[in-house]
C-alpha cells in the first residue's frame, strides 16, 4: 500500500474510510511527480465496475483531481519536512501528505457519517420525497435550477431522506463556472421521469 495511512484518530471518531486514495510522489525541489504505479486505491468493490470517465465523476475523485492535489501541489514548496500535515479538507473529504526522504507520502480519504452517505449503489433506507422512484440508469428531468435531464448513477441519503445522483446530459454554464463536476445530487421532489 503506498501513501498515508488514515491517522487512527480519524478512524476512532469517524470510522473507517469509505474510499481511500494514497501514492507515494516524488518530491522534485517542492514540485511533485506522481509515479502511477505507486497510487493505492481502495473503495467500494462496484467503483471497479465503473467506466473511467464514470469513475473520475465520483465526488471524492473529482475533489482529489480538482481540489486537493492543486492545493498540495500549491503547498508542497513551504509544507514541513518528516511531519504529516492536513492539506485540505472539504465536508466528508480529507488530505494528509508528508515530505521524507526526496518522497511525498499522500493519503486522501472519504467518510460517511450516520446521517449522511453518498454514492451507494443501491437504495438506502430513507425517506422519499418525490412520487416518480427511479433506479440506476433510468433517465430523469431535473425541475429546479435548470439543470436539465440526466441518467441516475448512484443513490444518497442526507438526514433521513434519500436523493439520487444524476449525470447531466448539458452541465450549466453557472454550475461548471463553480468548479463542479457534471453532476447533480437531488431529492424526489425535484426530478420527474423523461
Amino acid at each position: 500500500m503506498f501513501g498515508l495511512p488514515v491517522p487512527q484518530q480519524i478512524i476512532d471518531t469517524k470510522g473507517s474510510p469509505v474510499r481511500y486514495w494514497g501514492c507515494r510522489g516524488i518530491d522534485h525541489d517542492g514540485t511533485l511527480d506522481i509515479v502511477h504505479d505507486r497510487v493505492t486505491y481502495a473503495g467500494p468493490e462496484w467503483d471497479k465496475t465503473l467506466p473511467l470517465a464514470e469513475w473520475q465523476g465520483l465526488p471524492f475523485i473529482w475533489w482529489l483531481n480538482k481540489v486537493a492535489l492543486p492545493e498540495l501541489r500549491r503547498q508542497l514548496p513551504t509544507m514541513p519536512r518528516k511531519q504529516a500535515a492536513p492539506v485540505c479538507e472539504r465536508g466528508l473529504f480529507s488530505m494528509m501528505a508528508r515530505r521524507a526522504g526526496g518522497y511525498v507520502y499522500v493519503g486522501a480519504w472519504e467518510h460517511h457519517t450516520e446521517d449522511c452517505k453518498y454514492d451507494l449503489l443501491h437504495r438506502p433506507e430513507g425517506r422519499w420525497s418525490g412520487i416518480f422512484d427511479p433506479n440506476t440508469g433510468d433517465r430523469v428531468e431535473i425541475t429546479v435550477n435548470r439543470f436539465g435531464a440526466g441518467i441516475v448513477v448512484s443513490y444518497f441519503c442526507e438526514h433521513g431522506y434519500r436523493g439520487i445522483r444524476v449525470k447531466l446530459d448539458k452541465q450549466p454554464d453557472w454550475h461548471r463556472k463553480q468548479g463542479q463536476p457534471p453532476y447533480a445530487l437531488v431529492f424526489g421532489a425535484e426530478i420527474q421521469p423523461t
